[in-house]
C-alpha cells in the first residue's frame, strides 16, 4: 500500500461534487482480490493521486457498492458485502475543514 494513501484519501474527501459533501465508500485490497471484487471494471486503472476524478466516481457508491482500490489505483465499483474480511472499508461521511 502507497505511503501517502493518507494524503490522498483527504485530497478525495476534501473535494465536493457539484456542490455536495464527499459521501461514498472505498474498499482498500490487495490488488488480485481487488480486481476479483468488482462487479463493474474501470477499462483502465485510475490513480487515486486524481481526486476530482475519483471524486466524481465515488459518487455513484452507496450502502451496497463502494469504489474498489489496491491503495493506489481505482479498479472498479464491487459488492460491500462480498467484501467483508477480505479489505479494509473506508467511510467518507464529509471533510471537516
Amino acid at each position: 500500500m502507497p505511503a501517502d494513501l493518507f494524503g490522498n484519501m483527504n485530497e478525495i474527501s476534501s473535494q465536493s461534487y457539484e456542490t455536495a459533501a464527499a459521501l461514498g465508500h472505498i474498499l482498500i485490497a490487495a490488488e488480485d482480490t481487488a480486481a476479483q471484487l468488482c462487479r463493474v471494471r474501470f477499462a483502465s486503472r485510475q490513480p487515486l493521486r486524481g481526486a476530482r476524478a475519483i471524486r466524481k466516481i465515488l459518487e455513484t457508491t452507496d450502502g451496497s457498492n463502494a469504489l474498489v482500490t489496491d491503495g493506489a489505483h481505482a479498479f472498479g465499483l464491487g459488492d460491500l458485502e462480498a467484501a467483508v474480511g477480505v479489505t479494509f472499508d473506508v467511510s467518507i461521511v464529509d471533510h471537516a475543514t
